[in-house]
C-alpha cells in the first residue's frame, strides 16, 4: 500500500503516460485480489482502511499546476474498487478450499 502512497505522490509517475497509469491501476487491482486470495481471512479488508490512515503524513503531491487531491484522498477514491476485489478474492479462497475439501 506504501507503493501506491508514494508512487501517487510522485508526480512523475504516470505522468504524461497512460500506458504507465494503466499498468499502475492493472497491478493494484491484483494486489488487491491477490492479497485476498493468500490471506484467506476476513480481518484483511480492514488493512485498506489502515493504508488511508498512514497516507495522511504524506501530504499533498508535489504539482506546479493546479490543486492537487490529498493523496489519502486518492487512495480513499481507490479503495472502492480495491476493497471489493479483496473481499472477491477472500470469497473465492475459501470457497475452492470449500470444494476441495469434500
Amino acid at each position: 500500500m506504501l507503493v501506491w502512497v508514494y508512487a501517487f505522490a510522485n508526480p512523475d509517475v504516470g505522468a504524461d503516460s497512460e500506458v504507465a497509469g494503466v499498468l499502475l491501476f492493472a497491478a493494484l487491482c491484483i494486489l488487491h485480489l491477490g492479497t485476498g486470495i493468500v490471506a484467506r481471512e476476513w480481518i484483511i479488508p480492514v488493512l485498506p482502511p489502515v493504508a488511508v490512515g498512514l497516507a495522511f503524513p504524506a501530504g499533498l503531491p508535489d504539482y506546479t499546476t493546479g490543486e492537487p487531491w490529498p493523496i489519502w484522498f486518492g487512495l480513499l477514491v481507490f479503495e472502492v474498487i480495491g476493497l471489493p476485489l479483496m473481499i472477491v478474492g477472500i470469497s473465492g479462497a475459501k470457497l475452492v478450499a470449500r470444494r476441495l475439501r469434500s
